[in-house]
């Protein structure tokens, strides 16, 4: 049986890594992309069992990585967990249910596990 695979999209390298690591040690293999323009190439070329994105990045934002999917590939989007420090007023038009979650940061670990391994069943 393959690990389950994770596209952690963070432009903030210390989350990336703690990411990456504590995902690593709970047997996901996982890629790191800081941008959002690469976010969308990977997407369009690769698949996941999850994805972890953040909104504010540089080239695309988040939100443009989440349009991507709903018009081409419409049943990743509920494999997607947002991370974000975005504020309330950011999120306030946001439609969080057709994402497999939001998580806010600074996040709990253990529920940022409990969310890819929920996420990563979906693709099973």
């Amino acid at each position: 049986m393959k690990n389950p695979r994770v596209l952690v999209v963070e432009d903030d390298p210390a989350i990336g890594t703690l990411v990456e690591t504590v995902l690593a040690r709970r047997g996901f293999e996982c890629e790191t992309i800081t941008d959002g323009n690469a976010a969308i190439h990977r997407l369009r070329t690769c698949s996941y069992d999850a994805v972890l994105l953040d909104l504010m990045l540089p080239g695309a934002f988040g939100f443009d990585v989440l349009r991507f999917l709903d018009a081409e590939r419409p049943g990743m989007s509920k494999r997607v967990i947002v991370m974000t420090a975005a504020s309330a007023a950011t999120l306030r038009d946001f439609d969080a249910s057709r994402i497999g979650g939001l998580l806010r940061k600074p996040f709990d670990i253990q529920s940022l596990i409990d969310h890819v391994e929920a996420s990563s069943a979906c693709a099973s």
